[in-house]
């Protein structure tokens, strides 16, 4: 299994992110990578290194149109990621 480990640079917003990601995404899946593996918190800034930083809001579901985006590019690159949002 060919596998691509996505370094990313996050942006300040989840817009950017997803579309940093979905940009790896396709570049991994034209370099032969059956596996895309991501950072932590891969669509908000790291925010555990902020201290009182309220994140309730930005717990996913599958339905979410971000993590359906992401599945959509998964079906159509033929390729697998491991998200971790």
């Amino acid at each position: 299994m060919n596998l691509a480990l996505a370094q990313m640079k996050l942006a300040p917003t989840e817009e950017e992110n997803l579309q940093h990601a979905l940009d790896m995404m396709r570049q991994a899946a034209q370099q032969g990578a059956e596996l895309i593996l991501f950072p932590e918190l891969q669509l908000t800034p790291f925010f555990p290194q902020y201290a009182g930083r309220d994140m309730h809001g930005a717990a996913h579901t599958l339905s979410d149109d971000t993590l359906q985006a992401l599945a959509h590019a998964c079906r159509r690159l033929h390729l697998w990621a491991a998200p971790n949002v």
